[in-house]
């Protein structure tokens, strides 16, 4: 009875630490670009950089719900 939920709530786990990885994965790249350009002394458009990042993050909550 109790063990016919682990498989159910193991899948769940997963799904969730995959899209915490991705997520928190996203904003260190994106912080990374900003600083790498701007040490490297180019234009850094972070707007951009910051919208794309929340683009990423978003696809990947609604994926992470559409996939359990």
């Amino acid at each position: 009875m109790v063990f016919e939920a682990v498989e159910p709530v193991r899948r769940v786990s997963i799904i969730a630490l995959c899209a915490w990885f991705l997520i928190r994965f996203i904003g260190h790249a994106a912080r990374n670009v900003t600083e790498m350009r701007r040490e490297a002394g180019k234009k850094v458009d972070v707007v951009a950089v910051d919208a794309i990042a929340k683009l990423a993050r978003i696809s990947t909550m609604i994926t992470a719900a559409l996939v359990t």
